[in-house]
């Protein structure tokens, strides 16, 4: 995404980590922490958020200063499976976790090619357009999560 200011990158970040979430725990809905899957995404992108605001990776920063937020993340994930005595789900957990990161980035950079190549690359670096970019991003998302992957519900 391209962003050019605080309020683009913050809503930019948000939006990418709580798909990014989503998708993990939708495959392993029994590793849940909350009942709600969408409360537990938006706190953990609440707090992603925060720490890269507080901390993003610049060209200045040091490599483990900048990925404080990505430590920060996946650590998290892999506390709460060893405190809940599930890590016998960490090698599937990895691999999707790897899949999720790839299929956001894929979505995110076919939206934004697509973007720059209709309305230009003023409007994709505006606030209004990352606004845009992220309804756009947000629809293919849910389609894929809750269409073409059919996942029978317990």
């Amino acid at each position: 995404m391209i962003t050019v200011s605080m309020l683009s990158f913050t809503l930019a970040d948000f939006s990418m980590v709580y798909w990014f979430v989503y998708f993990q725990y939708y495959w392993f809905s029994e590793l849940t922490v909350l009942k709600h899957i969408s409360l537990f995404c938006f706190l953990v992108a609440i707090v992603y958020t925060a720490i890269d605001v507080w901390n993003p990776f610049t060209f200045n920063s040091m490599l483990m200063g900048g990925a404080l937020s990505v430590i920060f993340l996946l650590g998290f994930e892999f506390f709460l499976l060893g405190v809940r005595h599930q890590t016998e789900y960490l090698p599937a957990f990895i691999d999707v976790s790897i899949l999720a990161y790839l299929l956001v980035e894929f979505i995110d950079l076919t939206v934004l090619a697509l973007m720059i190549w209709l309305t230009g690359m003023g409007f994709a670096t505006s606030l209004c357009g990352t606004l845009v970019e992220l309804v756009l991003r947000s629809c293919p998302r849910s389609m894929i999560f809750d269409i073409l992957l059919c996942k029978k519900r317990v």
